[in-house]
């Protein structure tokens, strides 16, 4: 008997790996589908329900739309070009998530920094990538300015939030512009293979590291992750993140494709809620909370605690590979243009 249920337990992890390799191929060969497509999909279905919260803010669904278009005609304001990055150096939250949706819906770059890099490090970073605007949070102008005094770059710098220094606020600039859908010649040609999310971050080893994903990938990803990773339409989402990684930063699409909230703690233990769906880029501040039914937790900080499921994504080149538990699955490529 037990013979016999190994067997088709086998039999179904195989039939689903082939239905995920199909539904991956189809996406693969999709020439109408991208990113701000399923946004604006979500945003429709989810209206006015919570979307994203973080220590200070919320967002309901169509205000993270409403706050990514804006994201989006304040990159052709300054002047971004498709494929140009865009430097962001904030804390996970909601208006970080905003600005990678609109920045990469008009084909620019979101080039996420750790503001846990060396100050050396963080201008030697930033004289790498070349990026005419760089968009510093409020909390984070010391770690910026830093850096600043080793910065050979003269690239343009926008601050979110009130300070006392002599640097624009990006905020004042979004909150003049239109949020309405994208249109016309705003509503630029995607590109599969044009490069849509980069970190900038320091390795295991301390050595800085660069780790990007395409739009074909990040679309593939924002359509498949929540059934990959379990998270269900009633779930609450936690992201509990020491660094920026690529995990962190596409976990939220797991809930706001299923129209459920992600909630970004930040250092405030305090404010991580009740969470039945928790993520950890790093050691959990505070003891486990009551109501989470599933720890997710990244394969390079995983430990062997039993209650935990680890994922993982590997970029290897061009080659992008999705990992939980012992599955392992390799994103297809896509070679044809996204027009929407």
């Amino acid at each position: 008997m037990k013979i016999v249920k190994r067997w088709l337990a086998e039999r179904a992890e195989v039939r689903a790996d082939a239905a995920l390799a199909e539904r991956l191929a189809r996406l693969a060969d999709d020439p109408v589908r991208s990113l701000r497509d399923e946004v604006e999909e979500w945003a429709a279905e989810g209206r006015d329900r919570l979307a994203l919260a973080g220590a200070d803010e919320t967002l309901a669904f169509r205000d993270l739309y409403a706050e990514a278009n804006r994201w989006s005609r304040w990159a052709i304001v300054v002047g971004l070009a498709p494929r140009e990055p865009a430097a962001l150096l904030m804390p996970p939250s909601p208006r970080r998530f905003a600005a990678l949706i609109g920045l990469s819906a008009v084909g620019v770059i979101a080039t996420i920094f750790d503001p846990a890099l060396a100050p050396t490090a963080l201008s030697a970073a930033l004289d790498a990538v070349r990026p005419a605007q760089i968009v510093v949070d409020a909390t984070l102008l010391p770690t910026f300015e830093a850096a600043a005094a080793h910065l050979a770059l003269a690239g343009s710098v926008w601050i979110h939030g009130a300070h006392p220094m002599a640097y624009r606020r990006v905020d004042e600039a979004l909150a003049g512009l239109s949020a309405v859908r994208l249109a016309g010649r705003d509503r630029r040609p995607l590109a599969a293979a044009d490069p849509c999310v980069a970190i900038v971050r320091a390795d295991a080893a301390g050595r800085t590291r660069a780790d990007h994903l395409d739009q074909g990938r990040v679309v593939m990803l924002a359509v498949e992750l929540a059934g990959l990773l379990d998270v269900r339409r009633d779930d609450r989402l936690a992201v509990v993140e020491a660094g920026p990684t690529l995990e962190s930063l596409l976990v939220p699409f797991a809930a706001l494709a299923r129209g459920a909230p992600c909630r970004f703690p930040g250092a405030s233990p305090a404010s991580l809620g009740e969470p039945t769906v928790l993520h950890l880029a790093g050691p959990l501040p505070i003891e486990r909370p009551a109501a989470t039914r599933l720890v997710l937790v990244e394969a390079d900080a995983a430990t062997r605690d039993p209650d935990l499921r680890p994922w993982a994504l590997r970029c290897e080149g061009r080659a992008v590979r999705f990992e939980i538990g012992d599955r392992s699955v390799v994103l297809p490529t896509r070679a044809t243009e996204i027009r929407s």
